[in-house]
């Protein structure tokens, strides 16, 4: 089988599918380090406690994490900003970076921007915020996190926004019949390149934090930072998933940029 008949049975899987896409939801793919001329780092970093796309692994059921869990339920002060699985810091497979280096949390979009006609009170996909901490715990709620968590260095904050974003990052888009998917096709084309295959990821573009004291007893130019992915995407009021979120949880070895 040629190439071109590899990708148009991709896309007629993926648009007799599309309902099942955007049943899909989503978080961090994984990191990359961005260079100077705007490409991406060969090495990558994952999140906690990561689930590849291999085959026969649920990877929806173990990454999504909602809250609240229930689109009827509201979001109560009890609620963990990270899941049960990614509750835990993991210094070993934290992804190694400096401060100052512009990187960027990659995610894909599941027709939550490219289908919004198939969300029906949701006006648009909603925002991403990340925050930061040098203190994590394992317990961590989102109501004392975010909108929160400020700028660094705030007294009696334990941590910080990096940064924010839209969800949609302009580009991003999965391969369907929808009229927003087709423009980004013909704007953005997109050789199928692993791991998007024809898909071009969506990405959060944040700038690595550095801190000045020093934690690590055995490298005392190296900290670990906590970051908490934060997908906010509200619906309209009469919506009962007004108030919806996805995060992911995931860390950094950040050295000084010295």
């Amino acid at each position: 089988m040629t190439l071109p008949d590899i990708l148009c049975a991709h896309c007629v899987l993926v648009l007799t599918c599309f309902g099942l896409l955007v049943k899909a939801h989503s978080w961090v793919e994984e990191i990359a380090i961005i260079s100077p001329d705007g490409s991406l780092s060969q090495v990558r970093g994952y999140a906690r406690q990561h689930v590849f796309r291999l085959p026969g692994a649920d990877v929806d059921r173990a990454m999504t994490y909602q809250i609240p869990s229930n689109p009827n339920l509201f979001v109560n002060a009890s609620d963990n900003i990270c899941s049960d699985r990614q509750s835990a810091p993991d210094p070993v497979t934290a992804f190694h970076v400096r401060a100052g280096d512009a990187i960027v949390l990659r995610y894909q979009e599941n027709g939550h921007i490219t289908l919004p006609e198939v969300n029906p009170g949701k006006p648009n996909s909603g925002s991403v915020f990340v925050y930061g901490t040098w203190q994590p715990s394992s317990s961590e709620k989102l109501r004392s996190v975010h909108h929160v968590w400020l700028a660094p260095n705030v007294t009696g904050q334990r941590g910080f926004l990096i940064g924010t974003a839209l969800f949609d990052d302009g580009r991003c888009h999965q391969v369907n019949n929808g009229t927003i998917s087709r423009q980004r096709q013909a704007a953005f084309p997109h050789p199928p390149t692993p791991p998007e295959g024809v898909n071009v990821w969506c990405g959060t573009n944040i700038t690595v934090p550095g801190r000045r004291r020093c934690t690590s007893t055995d490298n005392p130019s190296l900290d670990l930072l906590s970051v908490y992915w934060v997908w906010d995407w509200p619906g309209t009021a009469d919506n009962a998933s007004s108030e919806q979120y996805y995060t992911t949880c995931l860390d950094l070895w950040v050295s000084s940029s010295e």
